[in-house]
């Protein structure tokens, strides 16, 4: 249950730092440590993660 909550959670951390137009376009979950999103950058501008 909690790993299918990550998403929602890491999205609402970004979008409360970072403009509407970076998005999680991917998650990838596989077996063990294998997980990993990747983050898609709609501005043209850099976007800082901190």
């Amino acid at each position: 249950m909690k790993l299918r909550m990550l998403p929602a959670i890491i999205a609402s951390i970004i979008s409360s730092s970072v403009s509407a137009n970076v998005f999680i376009s991917e998650y990838i979950e596989g077996s063990g440590n294998n997980k990993a999103i990747e983050l898609y950058n709609n501005s043209g501008q850099a976007q800082n993660l901190d």
